[in-house]
């Protein structure tokens, strides 16, 4: 049985939800503080970053020309007024899809500890494959507060949500970097392939995962994010999944084939693909310790959780009681009592 897919990424959007890491960065724009102190370098970096943020958010991560042309305007502006800071270092490495590695090493030693520059270090590592330099650089960004219990119990039932030597494809650096931190640091699930997204405008990466799953790359690199996250889903001879918190349009593409079993999508092109008894024993081994601490990324729950309490509900399994008390306390967190009751069977 498929899950009720649409009704969920239009009226409660917890597919789009990602985790989201500390910048110390206050909420007001940083374009009028740059406008008032031209010399604040790190407030250049955040106006860059919520600048990239904005532009992804609207395209769902498909930068195309102009948006790219955008960023690099402000790459420029950055570059004019603090030419040799961190900021003008990040933005360049950005702008040079990840490959250029002494930006970011620039970067990182103006801003040493900023969670921002953290995680484009890890993605350079990453892109160079280096086991050693990726371990040590995620440490670090756990070390300085990066990833909090509730990401990283989240982090934990999505790799728990994979099948054995599955590939698992990740929509945005908040969501990869803690699943990278249970692997290459706490040896967990490393048969997973977790795939970024992000990562793939970058040549050698995209190469590389085309090499490790055995797909033409030709299929991969340079392509439309859409046509990778298709040509993923579907040339991978691993069993495949695609994280709940990917974009509604890769989601919406892919969605007749897509199958709820537990906090990620799992690809069949099985029409009676059975979900629901892999989604209650994933469900079953969850750690479920941080629900109650608000954590945005807690959203996400909402939808395998009705799921599969509806399933035991029809069943005739008393069970769903149980999960009752938990999808309610989540609701009211997020003040979707009562949308969620409307979806309650």
């Amino acid at each position: 049985m498929k899950k009720p897919l649409c009704l969920f990424l239009i009226f409660l959007g917890i597919c789009a939800q990602s985790i989201s890491q500390t910048t110390n960065a206050p909420s007001s724009s940083w374009a009028e503080e740059v406008a008032i102190h031209p010399q604040n370098d790190e407030a250049w970096l955040y106006l860059f970053e919520e600048e990239r943020s904005d532009l992804e958010k609207a395209k769902e991560k498909e930068l195309g020309t102009i948006e790219q042309s955008m960023l690099k305007s402000v790459e420029e502006d950055i570059s004019a007024a603090v030419p040799e800071g961190g900021a003008a270092h990040y933005a360049k490495f950005i702008l040079s899809n990840y490959s250029d590695e002494n930006a970011i090493e620039s970067a990182l030693a103006a801003y040493p500890e900023n969670l921002l520059v953290r995680e484009q270090v890890v993605n350079r590592a990453m892109i160079g494959n280096e086991a050693s330099k990726i371990k040590e650089h995620l440490q670090k960004s756990f070390d300085l507060g990066a990833f909090n219990a509730a990401e990283l119990e989240y982090a934990e039932n999505v790799l728990r949500s994979v099948a054995p030597s599955g590939l698992l494809i990740l929509n945005a650096e908040e969501d990869a970097h803690p699943i990278w931190y249970l692997q290459q640091v706490r040896s967990m699930r490393k048969d997973v392939k977790a795939v970024l997204l992000d990562l793939l405008v970058n040549e050698d990466y995209a190469l590389q995962t085309a090499q490790t799953l055995s797909i033409d790359p030709k299929k991969i690199v340079g392509k439309p994010r859409s046509v990778q996250v298709e040509n993923l889903l579907k040339q991978s001879a691993l069993p495949s999944h695609l994280a709940l918190t990917n974009s509604k349009n890769s989601i919406e593409l892919m969605g007749k084939n897509l199958f709820v079993v537990g906090l990620c999508f799992r690809f069949s092109e099985e029409k009676d693909f059975q979900n629901l008894s892999l989604l209650e024993g994933h469900v079953n081994r969850f750690s479920l310790k941080q629900l109650s601490n608000n954590a945005a990324i807690n959203r996400n729950y909402l939808f395998p959780l009705i799921t599969l309490r509806n399933y035991l509900k029809n069943s005739g399994n008393s069970s769903y009681q149980n999960l009752d008390v938990q999808i309610q306390s989540l609701a009211q967190q997020f003040g979707l009592t009562q949308l969620v009751n409307q979806n309650l069977d």
